[in-house]
């Protein structure tokens, strides 16, 4: 379970993702998003049950409108990009439709203009300054390089993302 914010843009935030994940997260983004709708007592209107609702990435999704929302455009893309590279549609993309901000039942508890993306992965890949987006997209890029490496292929119409070879990532 996790969101790789590779990109502050949701959209551009999936597209650069590896083939790989582009496979495995719209799954998990759906996942979370029902399980924003369980935390809020609406549960029963969701196909999905409630999973890792303790996680940091599933928390942050449901604290406001606005994470709900970056969250929702990222699982629209992943479902769109995945669509583009394997010419299918991908089975939780009906869910993710219908889960669509402007129909969510209930009121978020922080009004504002969202919060900063948690980030799940080791300490030795987080940034220790101020959690703002930037420093957490740099941080997911460390991340990406050091720890996804292995898996990371872009085979299928897209190119590596220009930064996945930067050293500055590289630890």
């Amino acid at each position: 379970m996790n969101i790789f914010v590779v990109d502050e843009c949701p959209v551009l935030s999936a597209q650069m993702l590896c083939d790989k994940h582009i496979v495995k997260m719209p799954l998990e983004t759906a996942q979370m998003l029902c399980s924003v709708w369980h935390r809020h007592n609406v549960g029963d209107k969701v196909p999905y049950k409630a999973v890792h609702q303790k996680h940091p990435a599933t928390l942050w999704a449901g604290d406001s409108m606005d994470n709900y929302d970056w969250l929702w455009q990222h699982g629209m893309e992943l479902c769109f990009e995945y669509t583009r590279r394997y010419n299918k549609i991908h089975k939780c993309q009906q869910v993710i439709m219908d889960l669509e901000v402007y129909q969510v039942p209930f009121v978020f508890t922080i009004r504002d203009y969202g919060t900063p993306h948690p980030q799940c992965m080791p300490d030795e890949y987080k940034s220790t300054k101020l959690r703002i987006h930037s420093n957490t997209v740099k941080a997911y890029r460390t991340y990406y390089v050091n720890a996804k490496k292995s898996i990371a292929k872009w085979e299928k119409s897209r190119p590596m993302p220009q930064w996945f070879t930067k050293e500055s990532y590289v630890l």
